[in-house]
Formats: C-alpha cells, sequence, structure tokens
C-alpha cells in the first residue's frame, strides 16, 4: 500500500493503523487501515551539472523520463537511476 502512494506523488506516506476483524454474523473479514499521506509531490525542474568528459550534460535532459508538473514517483526516479 505503500508503494502505491509513494507512486502518486505521497513520498512520506505512513501506515499508521492497520486493523483487521471478523464481522459479525457475516463470512467475512473486514480490514480498516489509518494513512498519514503526507504532502503530495510535483516534479520541479530537472537539471545536471557536472564536468566529464565525452558526456554533454544538456544532452542528458532527453532521457529524463518524467515532465516538470508530474506528479512525482519513487517508482519513476527509481527507474531512472538504474
Amino acid at each position: 500500500m505503500e508503494e502505491f502512494y509513494q507512486n502518486s506523488g505521497y513520498l512520506d506516506v505512513k501506515i499508521v493503523v492497520a486493523q483487521g476483524e471478523l464481522v459479525p454474523n457475516k463470512n467475512y473479514f473486514a480490514v480498516s487501515f489509518v494513512v498519514n499521506e503526507g504532502v503530495r509531490y510535483r516534479v520541479g525542474k530537472t537539471r545536471f551539472q557536472g564536468k566529464v568528459d565525452g558526456v554533454d550534460v544538456d544532452a542528458l535532459s532527453v532521457h529524463i523520463p518524467w515532465k516538470k508538473g508530474q506528479w512525482c514517483g519513487q517508482k519513476m526516479v527509481d527507474s531512472f537511476c538504474e
């Protein structure tokens, strides 16, 4: 569940409480969650800095898989850094 929220921009999400109970006179189990979502983050300006022989840091921007203003997801950042 945390991963779902993190990939939707809530990078600081915390599952505070997860509680399950058998519903009386029913044939199922109910699960309730208390979620502290925190702030929802958007992508800002992305830029590269550095000097590496043979690498044009300005050309790296075409490889960024996100756009400014998009919700920032942990999976998106992790896949780019692999």
